[in-house]
Parts: structure tokens; C-alpha cells; sequence
């Protein structure tokens, strides 16, 4: 299993999205975290005993690290189709 982890060092934020979709690169870079710069797409689906980390922290922090879409986060199942020949998706 791929692990998800989307980390900016220099701001010192470190999120787990459910769903990452990134360049085909970081897809088989061997690093310990995804560089956000890399990162196309981030979805969080809110935890019900937890949700103030995904409508507060996760709507502050994914913009700050630069990733351009995300989250949105939603409390009904999701579905999510990435299509293009560049960018590989990840779920945890």
C-alpha cells in the first residue's frame, strides 16, 4: 500500500489526504513523503469523531502548501475520477 503523506518541511505541515493525485514521478520516487508542489488534487473525507481537523486544519493547511485543488471536503461517500496520462492517484 502507497502511503498518501503530503509534507511542505519548510512550513512544517505535514497532511494525509484519503485521496492524492500527483505526478507520475513522485508515483515512483522513493521518498518518505509527497512534496505538495507535486500534488494536483487532495480529498478528505470528514471524520465524524474529528471533523474540525478536516473542515478547519485541512481548508488552511493544503492551500498554504501550494496544492491546487483541495480539499473539499464532504460527509457522503465520494467518488473520484482522475483521468490524464501524467498524474497517478493514491488512496489510503
Amino acid at each position: 500500500m502507497f502511503e498518501t503523506d503530503v509534507e511542505d518541511p519548510g512550513l512544517g505541515i505535514l497532511r494525509i489526504p484519503d485521496l492524492v493525485v500527483i505526478d507520475e514521478e513522485m508515483e515512483r520516487a522513493d521518498v518518505d513523503a509527497i512534496d505538495p508542489r507535486h500534488t494536483h488534487l487532495a480529498i478528505e473525507v470528514v471524520s465524524r469523531p474529528n471533523p474540525e481537523n478536516d473542515y478547519e486544519g485541512t481548508l488552511r493547511d493544503y492551500p498554504a502548501m501550494g496544492v491546487p485543488h483541495g480539499p473539499s471536503p464532504c460527509e457522503v461517500d465520494t467518488v473520484c475520477y482522475a483521468v490524464a496520462a501524467s498524474v497517478a492517484v493514491r488512496c489510503s
